[in-house]
């Protein structure tokens, strides 16, 4: 896709830099308008990162593959947007609500086991082994 770039906007940018003399002075001017240009690009990245994700339900692969960048920037982007503006992060998985933490009931106390071990016996030694009888489909 093409879209109209304001040269005319750019010119009126970058006049000031055309007409200093100084070269040392010329330098800054320009390294302060690429920065500014830069944080102004990363904050429009963010912004569809976020919204590919949150609005159109795209996974970051998608959306890695149609901005040209790594998923892992795309998650770093996302989450950049959303610190900045407070927004939901849409890779935040959801908190469980009204959940009781019973792990102290299921857990195992101490060396005890807990089921028969596999590798003893089910029968005594002067039984003979139990058949198990397996259903052919």
């Amino acid at each position: 896709m093409y879209y109209y770039v304001n040269h005319h906007a750019m010119r009126d940018v970058f006049a000031p830099v055309e007409a200093e003399l100084d070269p040392q002075v010329r330098s800054e001017m320009m390294l302060n308008i690429q920065d500014r240009f830069a944080e102004l690009l990363v904050e429009q990245i963010e912004r569809t990162c976020w919204e590919l994700k949150h609005k159109r339900q795209w996974n970051t692969g998608q959306i890695a593959d149609t901005l040209n960048i790594s998923e892992r920037k795309v998650k770093m982007f996302i989450r950049w947007y959303s610190e900045r503006t407070g927004e939901w992060n849409p890779l935040d998985r959801p908190k469980p609500a009204e959940v009781i933490d019973i792990s102290h009931l299921v857990r195992k106390q101490g060396n005890q086991p807990t089921r028969q071990r596999l590798t003893e016996p089910t029968h005594s030694e002067g039984e003979p082994a139990p058949v198990e009888d397996h259903p052919t489909a």
